[in-house]
């Protein structure tokens, strides 16, 4: 991704860095818009940058250290000492 703050992403750098096909994120944004986790920013020209919520910045959080105590169980089953 390019360097955007870390709450803002321009979608064209998403869709690049994550290998969604734009139908797909453009939905699943679309989704996180609704939930009102993501709110869209004033783009130039075709850019449709978008910014975490406060909300969406907790949920965000929460599910990333979920998915951390997940890897570390994980490593720590294959003997590896997570860092």
């Amino acid at each position: 991704m390019s360097r955007e703050p870390v709450d803002r992403v321009v979608v064209k750098s998403l869709r690049l860095s994550t290998m969604v096909r734009p139908g797909s994120l453009y939905g699943a944004l679309a989704r996180l818009e609704s939930k009102r986790l993501v709110e869209p920013l004033d783009g130039q020209g075709r850019q449709r940058p978008v910014r975490l919520t406060a909300l969406g910045r907790e949920v965000l959080e929460r599910e990333l250290r979920a998915m951390a105590r997940v890897a570390d169980a994980g490593l720590r089953r294959l003997g590896v000492n997570p860092a």
